[in-house]
């Protein structure tokens, strides 16, 4: 209900001026978002357990960034990383080396990271960029939602393996052609 998101946006914004991240102009953008369990004393190996969608593995990311890659071939990507980890820089290193690919410019908040500083921050920068990969969170779902966003991919099903340890199985790739139009989904099995 478009009515009900533009109420929503009214309702839902900032009080006063933050400083969100400075996104580059000339490139698809994406804004990727992920839950490590940096410090909030809620997240602990049970939840986890609980909610292996929230909590995804870095490999996930990995692929759908290169998916989005293979999306628009010989275009640069802007990859924001958003994160609760401690030292972003890390998972940033992580990524690229991964990925390999001159064509990824890589970003992330270079200090004073952690779960409780730039929430606000965040949300409202993870609203602007092209496309978002998030868990399937509440947080990273409601930018979605009220945000600028023409392309989300998330995690929506798994199965357990032998051992019993969730492997993610399915994914939702959801689109839209501009803000306000309707979301499209289409489920996609990846293992």
């Amino acid at each position: 209900d478009n009515n009900f998101i533009a109420e929503l946006r009214k309702s839902i914004c900032p009080r006063y001026s933050l400083n969100k991240i400075d996104i580059p102009q000339e490139y698809i953008t994406v804004a990727v978002h992920i839950r490590t369990g940096g410090g909030f004393y809620a997240d602990h190996d049970k939840k986890r357990e609980k909610h292996p969608l929230r909590f995804v593995p870095e490999q996930f990311f990995i692929q759908q960034i290169d998916r989005i890659a293979h999306m628009f071939p010989e275009q640069k990507l802007y990859i924001h990383i958003f994160t609760d980890h401690q030292q972003p820089k890390v998972l940033k290193k992580r990524f690229k080396e991964a990925l390999n690919n001159p064509l990824l410019i890589f970003d992330c908040r270079k200090n004073n990271n952690s779960h409780s500083s730039n929430v606000l921050e965040d949300f409202f920068s993870m609203m602007d960029f092209d496309c978002i990969i998030r868990p399937a969170s509440n947080f990273s779902k409601y930018i979605q939602y009220l945000g600028n966003n023409k392309i989300a991919i998330f995690p929506s099903g798994l199965h357990k393996d032998a051992q019993g340890k969730a492997v993610i199985d399915t994914i939702s790739i959801v689109t839209r052609d501009a803000v306000g139009s309707p979301w499209h989904e289409k489920k996609v099995i990846i293992a």
